[in-house]
């Protein structure tokens, strides 16, 4: 008599169990990961901006901004770097820096809340 082909329902079930096991132990792993990509992509974007300002700068033997903005076309008071910043050439050399008419941005990084979250 011939054993016919396929498998058992224990071995199916080990199986199942195994995977939903590596999975639970997975999701988490994946989740860290992609938390601390997000974080270093945010950390380099704000550094390529520093370097940004800090050659314009040079290059202009001027004044270069950076502040935080959520607009991308104005200075926050205080705090907000999570919402985006804007860099630009401060020819009035003003402080705290308040962007003038006249006064335009070398890069503008607003709504970086949303570009790293994906």
């Amino acid at each position: 008599m011939e054993r016919p082909s396929g498998h058992t329902l224990p071995e199916v079930v080990f199986v199942v169990a195994i995977l939903a096991g590596l999975a639970g132990w997975g999701v988490p792993a994946f989740q860290r990961l992609s938390r601390e990509a997000s974080l270093s992509a945010s950390v380099n974007l704000f550094l390529q901006s520093v370097h940004l300002a800090r050659n314009e700068a040079i290059k202009r033997n001027g004044v270069v901004s950076l502040c935080p903005s959520a607009d991308g076309g104005t200075c926050l008071p205080a705090g907000g770097w999570d919402r985006g910043w804007i860099a630009f050439v401060n020819l009035d050399r003003d402080s705290p820096a308040v962007r003038d008419l006249g006064e335009e941005p070398e890069r503008d990084i607003a709504d970086l809340e949303h570009r790293t979250r994906r």
